[in-house]
């Protein structure tokens, strides 16, 4: 399968002319925007009124805006002011002639509030935040609030590593579209990722393997990752870390082959494909999984700690006969309760950390595991009904949201068209308790697809565009001829913001209709799973 990525949109034709004021093109499409006589002229050194605990956000106006934001906080044109009443992620703007309002309840919507302001700034100064030109911006007030209160994108990092600053990007992203979470798959087969002091092996070994006769790796000190959390928390998204668990564990069994089923010598280097897994008949596991886990919340102040749970073949734990002793001792009455039960196991464990866990919807194959947040991904719909009614869930299905498939298969429009609790076939019928259940959308990327950083951009833009606003608005104002003309924009903004993205993705914004035209090349799905 090969994609075609373009680094410049004039090419195409959108060149970079643009009116010194232009009309909002917001996305995701705001609730209320009331458009007002007159501009306003942001001269640099504009000072900034702003709570004490906003500071973050007036230095992401600098560091957004460049020396258009001045550093005095006692006042000016720019002011961040809080509203108790509002809340977390709603937010008001009012551009005067005078200046400019942003109002919230706190640091989520201020971030809110200026990453409309981005977006209504000539695109081609997101390039350059250091200009010192004045931007003009038109008069308006806007109102505005999600429909859902999780709205994200995973990217792993295991088949292809990317650095601190690629993923301190991919979240400065999210932030410009209101997106709020970063799931971060930093462990799994092909390498792990996150410095744990307790289990140096895991980033000495684990973290390395031979790629085209290569030494190929690397990982994040956990102070790469603590600022990777402040940087996204300044913009408004929570950064949710996965280890990924009992299988999916090349990695750890590589390093520390005595928490496996079976056991041996520590590797030199890991492999892609799976040998083994955790043994959940050792305590030892456990107190393995404690250790990391532990470390792990002392980095990532997030309400969810993810737990993978995913893509287990019985086979491992079957085949060992410390396992078929335990589970003979502990009267389960077959491998799906030995799943049950190491999944309760690590449930305690996080929860014991003051966080909940959550994990991919074959964690409830062995049983059930109430108030565990859980991600559907297997079929169109991801999780059904009766995971609605018990536990929270996010919907992250292969068909749309595996931004890993081609632009031919989850187009820009399907991706857009896709709303949960409304046209999904499996959930469009629930219960009162399981749409309260339902938390909000999530696209996956799983990085072995793609072999460059520009590669990477390609398969998640254009079309996280359509996720975030689909994400964020309620089904009944989805408009997808009025979409595709303000994602003309942001397919400017990512132009000079110098992110790759996919040509056809981007044809299906600027002439549709051909796009639908197009021969679907190979026209493969990839299979289930993540290879």
């Amino acid at each position: 399968m090969k994609l075609k990525f373009f680094l410049s949109l004039a090419v195409l034709g959108l060149g970079l002319l643009q009116p010194a004021v232009a009309a909002p093109a917001l996305i995701p499409k705001p609730q209320v925007l009331e458009e007002k006589e007159g501009t306003f002229t942001w001269n640099p050194g504009a000072g900034i009124e702003a709570p004490p605990e906003a500071a973050a956000q007036a230095g992401l106006l600098r560091e957004c805006f460049g020396p258009l934001a001045g550093s005095d906080l006692r006042g000016g044109p720019i002011a961040l002011r809080r509203d108790d009443g509002l809340a977390e992620e709603e937010y008001d703007v009012a551009i005067t002639p005078q200046g400019i309002v942003l109002t919230a309840a706190g640091p989520v919507g201020w971030a809110h509030g200026i990453a409309t302001l981005r977006q209504l700034a000539p695109p081609e100064r997101l390039g350059t935040p250091t200009d010192a030109t004045p931007v003009v911006l038109p008069c308006l007030h806007l109102h505005d609030a999600p429909r859902f209160a999780w709205r994200g994108l995973m990217l792993d990092v295991t088949v292809r590593f990317s650095t601190k600053e690629e993923v301190e990007k991919f979240i400065d992203l999210l932030s410009l579209y209101k997106m709020n979470v970063f799931h971060w798959h930093l462990t799994d087969d092909p390498g792990w990722r996150l410095e744990i002091k307790k289990y140096p092996k895991l980033t000495e070994l684990g973290a390395w393997r031979m790629e085209k006769g290569e030494r190929y790796g690397g990982f994040y000190t956990q102070d790469d990752a603590r600022a990777v959390v402040a940087y996204a928390a300044a913009r408004g998204v929570t950064v949710v870390p996965e280890i990924d668990m009992p299988s999916h564990a090349e990695a750890i069994v590589a390093s520390y082959p005595e928490y496996s089923t079976k056991g041996g010598e520590p590797r030199t280097m890991v492999g892609q494909d799976r040998t083994d897994v955790l043994s959940p008949a050792k305590e030892e596991t456990y107190a393995f999984i404690d250790d990391v886990l532990g470390e792990v919340a002392d980095i990532f102040p997030s309400t969810y700690l993810h737990i993978g749970g995913d893509e287990l073949d019985l086979k491992y734990w079957n085949d060992s006969a410390e396992c078929q002793a335990f589970m003979k001792s502990h009267h389960l009455a077959n491998a799906e309760g030995l799943r049950n039960y190491f999944m309760r196991r690590v449930q305690k464990i996080v929860e014991a950390k003051g966080r909940k866990m959550a994990a991919w919807q074959e964690a409830l194959y062995g049983g059930p595991l109430p108030g565990v947040l859980i991600m559907g991904w297997r079929y169109y719909g991801g999780v059904g009904l009766d995971d609605a009614q018990t536990n929270p869930v996010v919907e992250t299905p292969q068909n749309p949201l595996y931004f890993d498939f081609p632009y031919t298969q989850n187009t820009v429009e399907k991706v857009y068209q896709y709303h949960p609790l409304t046209n999904d076939p499996l959930t469009k019928n629930l219960t009162s308790t399981q749409v309260k259940n339902v938390l909000g959308i999530q696209a996956n990327m799983w990085s072995w697809i793609a072999h460059s950083t520009p590669e990477l951009q390609g398969y998640i833009f254009p079309r996280l565009c359509s996720l975030a606003e689909v994400a964020w608005i309620d089904p009944q104002a989805a408009d997808l001829p009025d979409f595709l003309e303000r994602a003309k924009t942001a397919l400017k903004q990512m132009e000079a913001l110098g992110v790759a993205c996919d040509k056809l993705g981007v044809e299906q914004i600027l002439d549709p209709e051909a796009a639908r035209k197009k021969e679907a090349g190979d026209g493969s799905i990839p299979p289930p799973g993540r290879k």
